[in-house]
């Protein structure tokens, strides 16, 4: 599952047995950031559905890091669209494309192929980003229509009450929100009667949803619950607009959501008479996630072991797995792709070692994995030959080209152009970040260089970048022929984004005695 960094909210963590430094961000997988009590509990409702937008778009931004303008200017979320219901697409490395132009973006409505194979697109009113265009030499259109419940509808449901639900079998693919936009809040069809009902059928089918759908269905099949009325059926049938006019505030926010998942576990639990989000916010962990675990018991009053259980999982996963090298490790490597401004600056401490300013551009350039890296242990490693890999876009980088260029400007005031490359590589399962060199024909691997551990705090050596103040560090140390390095680094993030880094390496050896530190930002 996609993971995000986010800042720690009321408390603050202790570094578990494999985090010995406490970073000021955490990283954790994404429904535990989002699907929170405080979510629904924190804060006052909205008056109004754009009211609404705007928050959730607010949160957005302040979890991604920027408003996507970085991406480019097809992506920014501005005043316009943070009105708007949020369309989330969840990748790790789909910004990264698009901001290197491997991904070219359009904004606008497909209207159709012409006769040649060009695709038409038609402009999106009142947006100056879009404009009416003609796209040749396309060679694949792909039609991402989204989920559809009609295949298993069509083969289980009688004519006749397909009839009521305003189709046939013979019908072919109706819209998929067909039954969507006519179920009253996503559950009943009351076209059909009291005999039947659905769960499962929002856009967001996720399992604590699912039971409190079932729960709210027996409870009306078992007469426990009353059913709703005609009156309440056709006020949620008439939309946004209508209810907002009668007072219904909480149905119309729950229907601009498009059934969002906190906001229909709410709404039915209210209906319910339970209140599982109290039990959610008094986790002495934060984020406050909630799971179904925070349900009360179903059908039952004794205490439920695996209710337990499940709560313990989440609370360790929150409180150790934030700061775990696993989760640290992945969540950086996604994050290195792309161009960087480079400044270093090289300090030796033998006579006739160059110093000075080296300033230049480096980029980690994404591709498929070319080896395999083996852990010997005693901070030792060879490359075997690659596993089968393949990069595609939305899925884990495996490794990247890392090359720079610039030029460095001695004390003395003399100039030299360098380049140089080497190879990061993310070593699957093990989760480990490992630095290699490039043999002469600048593509291949050579001998291993270091490895990032995150476990390890770098040394005390007094440089500003690596030694500053937040961030994720690492450190390692590595002996390449005579010469020791100990490399060191820091990662500081931006919401979700990696900000900027550095890197600094002390070596030592017969005829080598010196620092080098380099600054890393977004080019």
């Amino acid at each position: 599952m996609r993971r995000i960094l986010k800042r720690p909210g009321e408390r603050e963590f202790a570094p578990s047995a494999t985090a010995l430094y406490l970073p000021i961000v955490r990283v954790l997988p994404l429904d535990q950031i989002f699907l929170t009590a405080n979510a629904v509990l924190g804060a006052p409702p909205a008056e109004s559905p754009v009211e609404k937008n705007i928050r959730v778009n607010g949160l957005l931004k302040m979890l991604v890091g920027s408003d996507q303008g970085d991406i480019g200017p097809e992506y920014r979320i501005d005043d316009h669209w943070s009105t708007k219901n949020p369309a989330l697409g969840v990748s790790k490395s789909y910004p990264s494309f698009a901001k290197s132009g491997a991904i070219k973006p359009i904004i606008g409505r497909y209207e159709g192929i012409t006769d040649t194979g060009a695709v038409r697109v038609s402009a999106i009113p009142n947006n100056d980003r879009s404009t009416d265009r003609t796209l040749e030499g396309i060679d694949t259109v792909i039609f991402a229509t989204g989920y559809t419940p009609w295949p298993p509808l069509r083969r289980v449901l009688a004519p006749e009450i397909l009839q009521k639900m305003g189709v046939t079998p013979e019908t072919v693919n109706p819209h998929a929100n067909l039954f969507l936009s006519r179920l009253h809040k996503q559950v009943m069809y009351p076209e059909l009667g009291r005999t039947i009902g659905f769960v499962g059928m929002q856009m967001r089918p996720l399992w604590a949803l699912n039971e409190i759908e079932g729960r709210w269905l027996a409870g009306m099949f078992a007469g426990k619950v009353d059913w709703p009325t005609d009156e309440e059926v056709a006020d949620y049938r008439k939309g946004i607009d209508h209810l907002m006019s009668i007072g219904k505030v909480k149905d119309a926010l729950l229907l601009s959501s498009q059934g969002g998942y906190l906001e229909v576990i709410a709404d039915t639990a209210r209906i319910l008479g339970i209140d599982p989000f109290t039990a959610a916010l008094s986790a002495s962990h934060s984020p406050k996630s909630f799971v179904s675990a925070h349900y009360p018991p179903f059908g039952t009053v004794e205490p439920r072991e695996d209710t337990a259980k499940a709560l313990r999982y989440l609370s360790l996963g929150i409180v150790n797995g934030s700061v775990s090298p696993e989760f640290v490790s992945k969540a950086v490597f996604s994050e290195l792709q792309g161009k960087w401004k480079l400044t270093r600056s090289l300090t030796s401490k033998l006579p006739g070692y160059p110093e000075g300013e080296f300033e230049g551009l480096a980029e980690f350039h994404p591709r498929v994995r070319t080896f395999t890296a083996v852990n010997m242990g005693e901070g030792q490693w060879k490359a075997e030959p690659a596993k089968a890999s393949y990069l595609s876009i939305g899925r884990d980088v495996p490794e990247y080209l890392y090359s720079e260029e610039g030029g460095l400007t001695t004390k003395s005031g003399q100039v030299f152009h360098g380049k140089r490359k080497y190879i990061y590589h993310n070593s699957g399962d093990a989760s480990q970040i490992t630095a290699w060199f490039v043999k002469t024909d600048g593509n291949s691997v050579d001998n291993f260089f270091h490895h990032l551990d995150f476990t390890k705090a770098p040394e005390k050596l007094g440089t500003p970048g690596v030694e500053g103040d937040g961030g994720w560090k690492a450190a390692g140390e590595h002996l390449c022929a005579e010469d020791w390095y100990w490399p060191a680094y820091r990662f500081v993030f931006c919401g979700a984004r990696l900000e900027k880094f550095w890197i600094r390496y002390r070596v030592l050896g017969p005829s080598k005695d010196y620092i080098s530190e380099a600054m890393y930002v977004r080019a």
